[in-house]
């Protein structure tokens, strides 16, 4: 039987536990568990897919239509790119965090972020009278 890999939505709490969020940022927050408990879930329903014998023909189609839509690898490739691009806009990966370091533009409510673009916009609006 197939082992599990790592668990992401583990991972990902432990992470969110260590960050700072604003209130407007919970829905990204939200929508990067949902996007981890959906990896995790297609991993789980695949490795139980794979132990089941069908016992007729149709049974058998049924299963290979119910496992190559929950195949761990396909789900991943499809919502993998999109967790990470939430947890960057959350500023919760390297580059995100390297980014703000070097004078980039920040992930979407870090609060690194909040406080350098209030910076800008008094200086804007300095500049701009």
């Amino acid at each position: 039987m197939a082992v599990r890999s790592p668990r992401i939505d583990l991972a990902l709490t432990r992470s969110i536990r260590d960050s700072q969020f604003l209130t407007r940022d919970l829905g990204a927050v939200a929508l990067a568990r949902r996007y981890a408990a959906l990896i995790e879930d297609a991993e789980r329903i695949a490795l139980e897919l794979a132990a089941i014998r069908p016992e007729n023909e149709a049974q058998a189609d049924q299963l290979a239509r119910l496992t190559a839509r929950v195949d761990a690898q396909v789900v991943a490739a499809d919502l993998g790119p999109k967790l990470l691009a939430a947890l960057a806009a959350l500023g919760m990966t390297p580059a995100a965090r390297a980014s703000v370091t070097k004078g980039g533009t920040p992930g979407v409510g870090t609060p690194s972020g909040d406080a350098l673009a209030r910076l800008r916009a008094e200086r804007d609006r300095a500049t701009s009278r």
